[in-house]
């Protein structure tokens, strides 16, 4: 039904994961007391008609016992990814941590905003210790720590792709450049032609930029076309973006139009300023 978890009190405020219906665990919820649950947003909705499910009693295929018992629904908290950070969240419920014995425990510290929570390690370990001295104190991380390992293997590879595309976007950028230009430069015939009919300056510019300009719409339509065909082998590798997120399509997109406008402009302006004699001169 869904992926078993155990809180005691104040988990989920320590967590920060909001508790949008009913109640958190309490002390009393133990042995001696009725069994109760608190499921996630997810498996509220899935389950129940319009996520009402407080008071309302399930079957879970688990049980402290060994045999299926009902409990009782008392919260409903946010959906929380505790398996990655890709994909949608999941059906999760959690039993009352008294009510659930288990062999091992997480404890979760939480920090005032100005304590660097490193100083708390120590003294932590020793309040663990002081209550059960076999108790061994193993895997302390702090929570930038833990999400940190959690996505280092993605953030490579990121990381390693976005090398690549700088490294791309660049040798582009310089290609385009140089490709425009020196195409621009071969008009330096013409341009010193229609110099010498009588053409001003500011229209032999335009010209020269609009058919710059004409290419690189060409040019950058085709490559979007491409990256658009592509998107679907970085879904898996983002995170709260898109594989086909605008704001990156249409920096990218100004960038080349950009180096496309100053490939074109500064080649002719450099041949407008020719004296008109020299350019029709020029091979």
């Amino acid at each position: 039904m869904g992926v078993i978890h155990s809180a005691g009190p104040g988990y989920f405020r320590t967590l920060g994961i909001p508790l949008l219906k009913g109640r958190d665990f309490t002390d009393h919820d133990d042995l001696k007391s009725s069994p109760v649950i608190i499921v996630n947003e997810t498996l509220a909705k899935r389950y129940f008609p319009g996520g009402d499910a407080i008071g309302k009693h399930i079957t879970p295929s688990f049980s402290t016992t060994g045999e299926p018992n009902t409990r009782e629904i008392i919260g409903v908290v946010g959906d929380v990814k505790h398996r990655g950070l890709r994909g949608d969240a999941v059906p999760e419920f959690y039993f009352a941590q008294a009510q659930m014995p288990v062999t091992s425990m997480t404890l979760a510290v939480r920090t005032s905003v100005d304590l660097d929570p490193h100083k708390l390690i120590a003294p932590v370990r020793r309040e663990v210790q002081a209550m059960d001295a076999n108790a061994p104190v193993f895997g302390v991380l702090t929570a930038d720590e833990y999400l940190s390992r959690s996505v280092a293997s993605t953030r490579f590879n990121m990381t390693l792709l976005a090398a690549f595309a700088a490294v791309a976007l660049v040798l582009t950028s310089v290609g385009l450049y140089g490709v425009i230009s020196f195409s621009v430069s071969q008009a330096t015939h013409e341009i010193g032609i229609r110099m010498a009919l009588g053409a001003q300056a500011a229209h032999v510019l335009k010209l020269v930029v609009g058919q710059g300009f004409v290419l690189t719409v060409i040019g950058v339509i085709i490559g979007l076309a491409g990256a658009f065909g592509l998107t679907r082998f970085l879904k898996t590798l983002l995170y709260g973006v898109t594989p086909t997120d605008p704001l990156t399509f249409v920096l990218v997109s100004v960038s080349l139009f950009v180096v496309s406008a100053l490939a074109c402009y500064l080649p002719a302006r450099r041949a407008t300023k020719v004296d008109p004699l020299t350019a029709l001169r020029y091979e």
